[in-house]
């Protein structure tokens, strides 16, 4: 893997798998930015301008009407865990898009997510460039990554970098080794603060745990 990585090669151990084996935590730091870099090069491909932001985030405050406008993309094992949150949040305060990555499959989280979430887009079926687009059109200020290196993440995507602050949080507990990637959302388990040096995000630290389960799952018991 380093001969790899010195030969500017992508490494054949993925950023998923790096952070499962028994390997020095900066050599999978530098295999998470080789990915990065190679998203970077996906993204160039494409040959978009550099997105305008909003001069200030503008949000909303006493005698305001600004809402601070929250981007997720969605992932179907996530639905599972994250059912509930997105339609949590302070609708007078927080303004959420849900961008899916998968077409409706007609599930019952799914259709709980779409009742219960503001804005939720399919763009299953469009290219990188149109939703970095639209991202950038809906005046998304800050962006979720909820699915890292997983199956069926388009991370060209946020190296387009379509809104101001971007954010990685669930779906990958590694670091992503981009740099437009800014936080990483986790906690003091996951990890404790004497590692920070070993991810590239700024680390945010909720309390507890990081790790949401839908509490409105239906539990069976045998």
């Amino acid at each position: 893997m380093r001969r790899q990585i010195k030969m500017s090669l992508i490494p054949s151990v993925q950023p998923f798998h790096a952070i499962a084996y028994s390997i020095d935590p900066m050599l999978a730091l530098e295999i998470s930015r080789k990915y990065a870099a190679h998203c970077s090069v996906i993204a160039s491909r494409y040959s978009l301008p550099s997105f305008n932001y909003l001069a200030a985030l503008s949000i909303k405050s006493e005698g305001g009407s600004k809402r601070l406008r929250v981007g997720d993309f969605g992932n179907h094992p996530l639905s599972h865990l994250m059912g509930s949150v997105f339609g949590m949040h302070d609708r007078e305060n927080v303004e959420v898009f849900c961008y899916a990555l998968c077409a409706n499959d007609g599930s019952e989280w799914r259709l709980r997510i779409q009742s219960e979430v503001e804005h939720i887009i399919d763009v299953s079926s469009m290219s990188s460039d149109m939703i970095a687009r639209m991202i950038n059109e809906d005046k998304i200020q800050i962006l979720v990554n909820l699915n890292g290196y997983t199956k069926g993440a388009r991370n060209e995507i946020f190296a387009m970098q379509p809104a101001p602050i971007q954010i990685s949080y669930m779906g990958f507990p590694g670091t992503t080794g981009a740099d437009y990637i800014h936080y990483l959302v986790t906690d003091e388990f996951v990890p404790p603060s004497q590692f920070s040096h070993i991810y590239s995000e700024k680390i945010v630290h909720l309390p507890h745990c990081y790790f949401v389960n839908d509490y409105k799952q239906i539990c069976c018991v045998n």
